[in-house]
């Protein structure tokens, strides 16, 4: 913009003294550099802003500024002239953020992606992976995390253990050769609310099966304790049953069976709530943990599970029954879990009928000879989030979809399931990422990665 008009401008009504004709090109001289000045100002405002993302004072402002200082520095005649300048002003500054507009709608920010952004349609050869796009449908809101995420997650331990240290003024109750007891079924007995029974480490407990009525914990000093048996169970039901607040750390169970083919290594109770932490469990009848119900809440973490399909039932890595409250499985291994009996019955890694549900950072694969049918069934729906997982379907799995949701109803009513950042390990024929029975509406995916050989669909 040219701003000499100032020095060929006819002359003003009153005409001002010769002092004052002489001082108007200085003026139109230090109006053009105020308003160059207070443009370049403008511009570098535009990049303060986009660089620190700090709004500065608006251009209408600025310009107010300007005009305010031209004015003291010009005679009162000459507000007119001001008021064509300040719209000239204004007319430009408005140009220079229409420009702006224009230039971030057309660039945006190096790097970003939406999150429903369309990813390739097929995949490549085997060993291959490719993103799997978002899909409508739930959104990853409160709605949809009904309980908080899971700690630490770092998988099974078997060195460097804690060792067993009293808690809320409870005892530590020691068991084994140097021990106040030398067997679990009494050290439990003996114990309050409150206590810890530490068992030593490297020896093995068999056919001491015990119903826990008390808030105690049961663990490893310092290394694995074994909990084992070879006969059927007295109870009935598992080598421990939880019935009062219970945490399991620091041990290995194997062997539970029972005369009805129902055994399992934990049994949870209705209302009882269960914290396992860094357990090894195997090998065992019908489950390696079950049970659960009404008030019922249930914690796994860091924690293997395989061979828990002894029986010629329906078998399952762990399985939780109606009304459970909550489920929460993270940093977690199950493999090697096999359909058995007649007619194969179905055996799932992970069965929850709870009404909420977190499945993460878990690793949860076939094994060698694994044969399981869903990686995750969620037979009554509930809110659930499965997310960072690495799950596979093998070319044994009796089933040809990973995740099933809601197979067996909608039991509580406005289901939501969050499926996000997992590993899906395509090994199998005709597989399907997620079977959603519930509706478009009920199951969210968002960045999943699919390796291996294709999907036939990731979700149906």
């Amino acid at each position: 913009m040219n701003f000499s008009i100032y020095a060929s401008l006819p002359p003003l009504n009153n005409p001002p003294g010769q002092r004052e004709q002489q001082k108007l090109p200085q003026q139109a001289q230090n109006a053009q550099s105020i308003m160059e000045q207070s443009i370049m100002q403008t511009k570098a405002q535009q990049n303060q802003v986009q660089q620190t993302g700090i709004q500065p004072a608006s251009a209408a402002q600025t310009g107010a500024e300007q005009v305010s200082e031209l004015q003291n520095q010009m005679p009162n005649d000459m507000m007119g002239l001001m008021t064509m300048m300040m719209q000239m002003f204004m007319v430009l500054i408005m140009a220079i953020l229409t420009g702006q507009k224009q230039n971030n709608q057309a660039q945006p920010a190096q790097g970003a992606q939406s999150a429903h952004s369309a990813q390739p349609a097929a995949q490549g050869h085997s060993g291959e992976s490719k993103k799997a796009e978002s899909t409508p449908g739930a959104k990853e809101t409160d709605s949809v995390r009904p309980v908080s995420t899971t700690g630490n997650t770092e998988g099974l331990k078997t060195e460097g253990l804690e060792k067993a240290t009293a808690k809320d003024g409870g005892r530590v109750i020691k068991v084994g050769k140097n021990g106040e007891f030398n067997n679990l079924k009494d050290a439990v007995k003996a114990a309050k609310d409150g206590d810890t029974i530490a068992l030593e480490p490297g020896t093995t407990y068999s056919d001491q099966p015990i119903v826990v009525n008390k808030d105690i914990t049961i663990m490893g000093d310092g290394g694995m304790a074994k909990i084992t048996g070879s006969k059927n169970i007295s109870n009935g039901k598992a080598h421990i049953v939880a019935n009062g607040n219970v945490t399991l750390k620091n041990l290995d169970m194997s062997g539970a069976k029972v005369a009805d083919k129902n055994g399992a290594a934990v049994r949870v109770e209705p209302g009882a709530n269960l914290n396992v932490d860094n357990c090894r469990i195997h090998d065992n009848e019908l489950c390696g943990i079950m049970g659960g119900g009404k008030g019922s809440n249930i914690k796994i973490t860091n924690s293997e599970f395989f061979g828990n399909s002894r029986s010629v039932r329906w078998t399952h890595g762990v399985y939780f029954t109606d009304g459970t409250e909550k489920v929460e499985i993270a940093g977690c291994h199950f493999h090697d879990l096999h359909n058995t009996g007649a007619g194969g019955q179905t055996a799932h890694n992970i069965k929850s009928r709870a009404k909420n549900t977190i499945i993460e950072n878990n690793v949860i694969e076939a094994g060698k000879t694994g044969s399981s049918s869903y990686a995750i069934d969620l037979p009554n729906g509930g809110n659930a989030i499965i997310r960072n997982n690495s799950i596979e379907e093998s070319a044994r799995s009796e089933n040809p979809a990973m995740i099933s949701f809601g197979a067996e109803g909608n039991k509580y009513g406005n289901s939501q399931l969050l499926v996000k950042g997992n590993k899906l390990i395509n090994n199998g024929k005709n597989t399907i990422g997620v079977s959603n029975h519930l509706g478009n509406d009920s199951v969210t995916l968002i960045n999943n990665d699919v390796i291996g050989k294709a999907l036939k669909k990731l979700i149906s």
